[in-house]
Protein backbone atom coordinates (compact mmCIF):
# COMPACT_ATOMS: atom_id res chain seq x y z
CA UNK A 1 0.00 0.00 0.00
CA UNK A 2 0.90 3.34 -0.21
CA UNK A 3 -0.30 6.93 0.02
CA UNK A 4 -2.47 9.81 -2.11
CA UNK A 5 -3.78 12.72 -1.58
CA UNK A 6 -7.31 13.10 -1.91
CA UNK A 7 -10.33 15.68 -1.54
CA UNK A 8 -12.73 13.50 -0.17
CA UNK A 9 -10.29 11.16 2.03
CA UNK A 10 -13.01 9.64 3.77
CA UNK A 11 -14.75 8.31 0.68
CA UNK A 12 -11.95 6.33 -0.30
CA UNK A 13 -10.77 5.41 3.17
CA UNK A 14 -14.28 3.07 3.86
CA UNK A 15 -13.78 1.60 0.26
CA UNK A 16 -10.12 0.85 1.14
CA UNK A 17 -10.92 -0.88 4.47
CA UNK A 18 -14.20 -2.76 3.15
CA UNK A 19 -11.94 -4.09 0.39
CA UNK A 20 -8.96 -4.93 1.87
CA UNK A 21 -10.11 -5.63 5.44
CA UNK A 22 -6.88 -4.56 7.12
CA UNK A 23 -6.47 -6.32 10.84
CA UNK A 24 -5.98 -3.36 13.12
CA UNK A 25 -9.51 -1.34 11.56
CA UNK A 26 -12.40 -1.64 13.49
CA UNK A 27 -14.95 1.12 12.17
CA UNK A 28 -16.19 0.71 8.86
CA UNK A 29 -15.16 -3.02 8.76
CA UNK A 30 -17.88 -5.39 7.99
CA UNK A 31 -18.31 -6.99 11.73
CA UNK A 32 -17.06 -11.01 10.39
CA UNK A 33 -14.02 -9.28 9.76
CA UNK A 34 -13.13 -7.20 12.86
CA UNK A 35 -10.71 -8.95 15.77
CA UNK A 36 -11.77 -9.46 18.70
CA UNK A 37 -8.55 -9.04 20.13
CA UNK A 38 -8.07 -5.17 18.59
CA UNK A 39 -11.59 -4.42 20.01
CA UNK A 40 -10.66 -5.62 23.41
CA UNK A 41 -6.83 -3.99 23.43
CA UNK A 42 -8.82 -0.50 22.10
CA UNK A 43 -11.25 -0.88 24.97
CA UNK A 44 -8.69 -1.60 27.59
CA UNK A 45 -6.29 1.49 26.39
CA UNK A 46 -9.63 3.58 26.09
CA UNK A 47 -10.85 3.16 29.75
CA UNK A 48 -7.15 3.44 31.12
CA UNK A 49 -6.45 6.79 29.28
CA UNK A 50 -8.80 8.70 31.06
CA UNK A 51 -8.36 10.96 33.69
CA UNK A 52 -8.83 9.71 36.64
CA UNK A 53 -11.79 10.20 38.79
CA UNK A 54 -11.66 12.91 41.49
CA UNK A 55 -12.23 11.61 44.80
CA UNK A 56 -15.57 11.98 46.45
CA UNK A 57 -15.93 15.51 48.67
CA UNK A 58 -16.76 14.59 52.21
Amino acid sequence: MTWAQDPEPTTIETELVQRLHPPLNVHGVDPEHIQPAVVAAKNSYNASSRPAEPPPTP
